[in-house]
């Protein structure tokens, strides 16, 4: 953190004009990547500690290495009673061929603490024309994709759906994409409902990187967004 006083100012203004309202939750920092797990860990109790008014089970703590791991944030008692988020992407040098492995990987990666784990950055390429109602094994997005989503749907999790959404102009990502060139310029129209239950009664969250996410109701069948996606999702994963 470059800059604490100003964060802490950040923080100080938001709290004590939302605070007080059940439906806000409030995610301490994006992917700390530069943290190692005791210095993240004590920052994330002195940020607890500054606001101790605020209800836990609406907090919630990034995990280690760019919300990563949630190992260490998990089984510190600090932070005990908040939610934890994790991302995970079929990218940056994580690959696997097989719904099972990503399975394994994603599991391993919540070190056992799916009750309060929220997985609040996944996605997969959008305009690849990659047809994901393909098999299940043999290509790493599609064999991510049924992992994670069958994974979040068994373990009873919220999870938040990042759709990369980019300027017209953007060369480079964003989302879960590793060029701009598989990210999406509009969300116009899309109307998305979410087949992932949460712990907590409260629906999935899309988030499109360029805006507030919006919430989307749990439970139920889940389209793609007509309007802005080039693929379905699996049906066997979303159904």
């Amino acid at each position: 953190m470059g800059d604490t006083a100003s964060f802490n100012r950040m923080w100080d203004t938001v709290i004590n004009r939302y605070g007080g309202q059940g439906n806000f939750y409030f995610d301490i920092m994006n992917e700390p990547y530069a943290y190692g797990a005791t210095d993240l860990t004590d920052f994330e109790a002195a940020w607890l500690a500054r606001y101790p008014g605020l209800p836990r089970d609406h907090v919630i703590v990034p995990g280690l290495w760019s919300d990563g791991n949630l190992c260490e944030v998990g089984a510190d008692s600090r932070l005990s009673g908040t939610l934890l988020s994790i991302h995970v992407y079929g990218m940056f040098g994580d690959s696997h061929s097989t719904e099972a492995a990503w399975a394994k990987d994603f599991t391993d990666n919540l070190c056992g603490h799916a009750d309060r784990a929220v997985p609040t950055e996944s996605g997969v390429p959008m305009n690849t024309g990659v047809d994901y109602n393909g098999p299940r094994d043999g290509m790493d997005d599609l064999s991510y994709l049924y992992a994670i989503t069958d994974t979040v749907r068994g373990l009873g999790m919220g999870s938040i759906l990042w759709t990369g959404v980019k300027e017209t102009n953007q060369t480079q990502g964003p989302g879960p994409c590793e060029n701009a060139s598989c990210a999406i310029t509009s969300l116009k129209g899309a109307t998305p409902t979410s087949p992932w239950p949460s712990p907590t009664g409260r629906g999935s969250t899309a988030s499109s990187g360029a805006g507030a996410p919006a919430p989307i109701p749990a439970g139920g069948p889940a389209t793609a967004p007509a309007a802005c996606c080039a693929v379905s999702p699996p049906t066997a994963a979303w159904t």
